[in-house]
Formats: C-alpha cells, sequence, structure tokens
C-alpha cells in the first residue's frame, strides 16, 4: 500500500517540504498539552 500511487494524495506530490524543526530541550511545563495530527487531535483542540 505505500508503494501504490493511488493511495498517495496530490497534496504530497506537491507540497512544499516542511520547514526545519530542533528538537525540544531541558524542562517545558505547559497547562494543556495534545498530541495528535488527525481528527482527535483537531477535536480536542477545538
Amino acid at each position: 500500500m505505500l508503494n501504490d500511487r493511488r493511495s498517495h494524495g496530490l497534496w504530497e506530490r506537491t507540497a512544499p517540504p516542511p520547514p526545519a524543526t530542533e528538537n525540544l530541550r531541558g524542562n517545558l511545563v505547559a497547562d494543556v498539552a495534545i498530541v495528535g495530527a488527525g481528527y482527535t487531535g483537531l477535536s480536542t483542540a477545538l
């Protein structure tokens, strides 16, 4: 399935590469942390 061209969207072929980011360092404190980038994470964030 990973090599099936039908399972890859147009956005994947046309989107620019993501920006470079650095790893988080040190101790961080947060009141809320939402982990995930799917529909569940989105609905939790809203």
